[in-house]
C-alpha cells in the first residue's frame, strides 16, 4: 500500500511549488502510517520536519540576503556622499590656495609700494 500511495503523491507534485512538496511528504507519511510500518512513518515525519526546517532556514537566509543588500546599498550611498564631500573639500582647498596666492601677491605689492615710498622720501630728503 505504501508504494502506490507514494506514487500517487509524487504524481500530484507536477511543479516546483513548495506547497506541493509538503503535500507529497504528508501523503507519503499518511500512506506509511496506514501501512502500519512505524519506522517508515517516523522517517517520513523526520523528512517533513527537515523540509520545514530547511524552508525556515531558506527564508531566514533570504531575509539575511535582503539585509545584506540593504547594507551594501547604504554603504554605496555613504561612499558616494563621502566622494561628494571630498570633491567639495578639494574645491574649498583650491579656493583657499587662490586666496592665499592673492594675499601673497597683495603683500608683495604693498612691500613694493613701501620700498618706492621710502626711496621717494629719501630722494626728497636729499633735495632739501
Amino acid at each position: 500500500m505504501l508504494v502506490p500511495a507514494a506514487a500517487a503523491a509524487a504524481a500530484a507534485d507536477d511543479d516546483d511549488d513548495d506547497d506541493d512538496d509538503d503535500a507529497v511528504v504528508v501523503a507519503v507519511a499518511a500512506a506509511a502510517a496506514a501501512d502500519d510500518d512505524d519506522d517508515v512513518a517516523e522517517v517520513l515525519r523526520t523528512a517533513l520536519t527537515a523540509v520545514r526546517t530547511a524552508r525556515r532556514v531558506l527564508q531566514h537566509l533570504g531575509h539575511l540576503l535582503l539585509q545584506l543588500q540593504l547594507v551594501q546599498q547604504q554603504q554605496q550611498q555613504q561612499q558616494q556622499q563621502e566622494v561628494k564631500e571630498m570633491q567639495h573639500l578639494g574645491h574649498l582647498l583650491l579656493q583657499l590656495q587662490l586666496v592665499q596666492q592673492q594675499q601673497q601677491q597683495q603683500q608683495q605689492e604693498v612691500k613694493e609700494v613701501i620700498v618706492i615710498d621710502i626711496i621717494i622720501y629719501r630722494m626728497q630728503s636729499e633735495k632739501k
